[in-house]
């Protein structure tokens, strides 16, 4: 969000360099629940660059010398670190946070600005440990402005729209999923888990996942408070990415004024509106521009490739066709006219079948790529020995 001579200099942690924070200092209990908060203004000095690849090394013993002769002066807080990560995923599993673990790509640039690889992103242990601390800070920011009726930028995820919910049952359904007692009572963040972990069990994650996911209310920004169903918390915000997050950066602005500077909190209440509408905004807006650029990224980088056999998931199914996922996280539609023979779309099992073969979402096939549409973004696909 700030240019990079800010996010990346003056407002960044460096290694060694004093800087001005706002921190939240929270006391845990051995169940890793919040007893208290207290938010100060407090100078931080970072002993060590951290980087996720190296630490994850350190943590699961396979660093050599040099990283742990790196980390040698904060290892011991690593380890205290660790056992607080597992506590709070203990704790972020009992009350059935959803963890869709959605496959991101990692695409890598060359000298001359086009993609050169494209792998999908692992997050390993110290990406999820600090995963958990921020969701603990975030739980915590947003209980103690709300406790003492101070405007907040609330995070929310309202509960899955009901005509949404039926449509993903529908589609477990044609899974082979027993959804009887699902349909009997309203949704919960528990029952989505087990959802996923039955798809886990039967090899079908990505693809459930997806759909849940698709199924599922879109999380936004607002002044009023509605829990995250997703994350089964009753207060949430963002408050741990000023520099890089409006809605982060709103929090701060009204801790400031209110708490330190004794400012009214009432009158930081349109405020609050204003900042989580533009949050909000700004977010669809950014998010539309990265999967366009992603996707541009991947059919330049597949471009090559025409005429190239893959393996491949399905991902979705329409009348026109079927989406599938290569190993790479690229993506594309086998068109139904690409399949050999006859074949009709049945809505409500999410199928498309001819006389002799259906194909399904999750399965699993051998594609061949027919066309890299760099103008349009999109790739075609046709699938190997479809007869």
């Amino acid at each position: 969000m700030l240019p990079p001579s800010l996010s990346n200099g003056a407002c960044s942690l460096n290694c060694g360099e004093d800087k001005y924070t706002l921190s939240a200092i929270i006391d845990l209990d051995g169940e890793g629940n919040i007893k208290k908060t207290e938010l100060k203004n407090t100078v931080i000095n970072s002993r060590v660059r951290g980087v996720y690849s190296e630490v994850n090394k350190l943590l699961s013993g396979t660093a050599d010398g040099q990283i742990k002769k790196k980390y040698a002066g904060v290892k011991p807080t690593l380890e205290k670190m660790q056992r607080l990560y597992e506590i709070l995923l203990e704790k972020s599993k009992t009350r059935g946070a959803i963890d869709f673990d959605a496959d991101e790509a990692v695409i890598i640039i060359d000298g001359d600005g086009l993609p050169a690889e494209i792998v999908r992103r692992e997050r390993g242990l110290g990406e999820r440990m600090i995963e958990q601390f921020m969701l603990c800070a975030n739980e915590a920011v947003a209980t103690y402005l709300t406790e003492r009726g101070i405007p907040c930028v609330y995070r929310i995820h309202e509960n899955p729209p009901e005509d949404g919910f039926s449509g993903f049952l529908n589609y477990l359904e044609s899974l082979g999923f027993d959804v009887r007692s699902l349909r009997k009572s309203e949704p919960t963040p528990k029952m989505l888990c087990a959802i996923l972990e039955m798809a886990e069990e039967r090899g079908m994650m990505e693809a459930v996942s997806y759909t849940m996911l698709r199924s599922m209310a879109k999380a936004k920004y607002s002044e009023v408070r509605k829990g995250h169903f997703g994350l089964g918390i009753e207060n949430y915000c963002h408050f741990t990415s000023p520099i890089r997050r409006l809605s982060d950066l709103a929090t701060h602005r009204i801790i400031k004024k209110v708490l330190f500077e004794g400012k009214r909190a009432e009158n930081y209440a349109s405020y609050a509106r204003r900042a989580a509408a533009a949050a909000t905004d700004g977010e669809l807006r950014a998010l539309m521009a990265e999967r366009r650029i992603e996707d541009l990224y991947k059919v330049i980088y597949m471009s090559d490739r025409v005429g190239e056999e893959f393996d491949a998931t399905v991902n979705s199914i329409t009348n026109f066709g079927m989406f599938v996922s290569l190993e790479n996280t690229c993506e594309g539609l086998v068109p139904i006219s690409e399949l050999a023979g006859l074949y009709t779309f049945d809505e409500r099992n999410l199928t498309l079948r001819s006389r002799y073969k259906t194909y399904r979402i999750a399965d699993r096939l051998r594609v061949r790529l027919e066309e890299a549409n760099i103008s349009r973004g999109k790739l075609r696909f046709s699938v190997i020995g479809d007869n």
